[in-house]
């Protein structure tokens, strides 16, 4: 025996499966965003070589808690868009183990010892150690400038000859 679809019977299943009701479950969509502040242009181009001086006589950190001359710097950010009024900077790098707030000199082998970095605003009000923050106003050049100082700095005394470096990143946020 064959059995042969008719048309008919197609349509017919067609129109009453249509016409039952669907359902299914509610849908809640969460939708969010968030808008951030365009960045500005850092200046050169992000790099900054802060030279500390050379031919530091090691006399001069001898003591405990003896120091170099400070060396003041800018950090320029330009081209702040319309709309950001405030720059945050966040310091990051690695500290000083007989000090947290100065940076370790982790130059190399023949690097100085008994010795770090310190870093802080020029005013001396606000020390940028690693875990810091400093924040400034975008001034009306659209410009914020971070104005800065460094210095070497020996907590407990017995610096000697070799070089010194560090690396300080600093991160920024904009509002």
């Amino acid at each position: 025996m064959r059995i042969i679809a008719s048309p008919a019977v197609i349509t017919l299943f067609t129109a009453i499966s249509s016409s039952l009701p669907a359902y299914a479950a509610d849908v809640t969509l969460y939708i969010n965003g968030d808008i951030v502040a365009s960045s500005c242009t850092i200046e050169n181009n992000g790099i900054y070589n802060i030279d500390l001086g050379h031919n530091i006589p090691s006399r001069r950190l001898s003591a405990a808690n003896s120091y170099s001359a400070w060396k003041e710097f800018y950090v320029t950010l330009s081209h702040c868009p319309v709309g950001t009024s405030r720059v945050t900077a966040h310091f990051t790098g690695p500290v000083d183990g007989a000090d947290p707030d100065l940076y370790a000199n982790v130059s190399s082998p023949d690097s100085s010892r008994n010795v770090a970095i310190e870093l802080q605003r020029i005013t001396g009000s606000v020390n940028a150690g690693s875990g810091k923050s400093i924040a400034v106003d975008v001034d009306n050049n659209r410009q914020a400038i971070f104005d800065m100082r460094a210095r070497i700095f020996s907590v407990a005394g017995g610096a000697t000859a070799g070089n010194i470096s560090a690396m300080v990143v600093m991160n920024f946020t904009y509002n």
